[in-house]
């Protein structure tokens, strides 16, 4: 067998290498690119995906305890009367509504008064312990969503009518008619304008 020449038992040469080398590098960083922007993609997707459920949670909120609205004012710490429902300029909107989970099986009604309202960007769901007597001002807050620009709400008269105030003229607290439904807009990014119509049970 014909022993090998010297040249035949040289590897790579230091060019080689480094053209090697450099190929390797290029490919990494192409491969890293397409890694991050994967995984840029896949954490604005959870991103906005845990905003979205975040908005339809608030939406569901708003919905059940308008749905639930019942004809029941309530009296404050002076005795002064509240509608059942009251549309105003702050909080947005407040009412008294059914339905009122009592897992600890305390002895309190099954009604509770509610209000909502936008505070530095954010939507809250206000509420409180009681119905009558209570302190408007001891509240207890929960912020709902952020980045909200604004909060509407209007009632449907019996005639057919839209009223940004509720309740309307003269009417006594506790004999106030009840709207037949009323309008929400939501206007939060990104998702701008958002309405909803929502039909009471007379």
């Amino acid at each position: 067998m014909k022993p090998a020449t010297q040249c035949e038992q040289q590897g790579f040469t230091l060019i080689e290498l480094l053209i090697a080398t450099a190929v390797f590098a290029v490919l990494g960083v192409m491969a890293y690119g397409g890694l991050n922007s994967v995984l840029t993609a896949q954490s604005h997707i959870t991103t906005q995906a845990d905003r979205l459920r975040t908005l339809q949670l608030s939406l569901r909120y708003i919905q059940r305890d308008i749905e639930q609205l019942v004809d029941r004012g309530i009296r404050d710490k002076f005795g002064d009367e509240h509608a059942p429902l009251i549309l105003g300029d702050h909080p947005r909107f407040s009412l008294t509504h059914s339905g009122w989970r009592n897992p600890a099986g305390l002895t309190r009604s099954q009604l509770q008064r509610v209000a909502y309202d936008v505070e530095d960007g954010s939507l809250m769901r206000i509420t409180w312990s009681q119905l009558d007597g209570i302190d408007l001002d001891e509240q207890r807050q929960t912020q709902l969503l952020n980045e909200v620009e604004e909060l509407k709400i209007r009632a449907l008269d019996e005639e057919g009518k839209w009223h940004e105030r509720w309740p309307q003229g003269e009417q006594s607290p506790e004999r106030n008619n009840l709207p037949v439904a009323v309008e929400l807009q939501l206007i939060a990014e990104p998702w701008g304008k958002i309405r909803r119509l929502i039909a009471l049970t007379r």
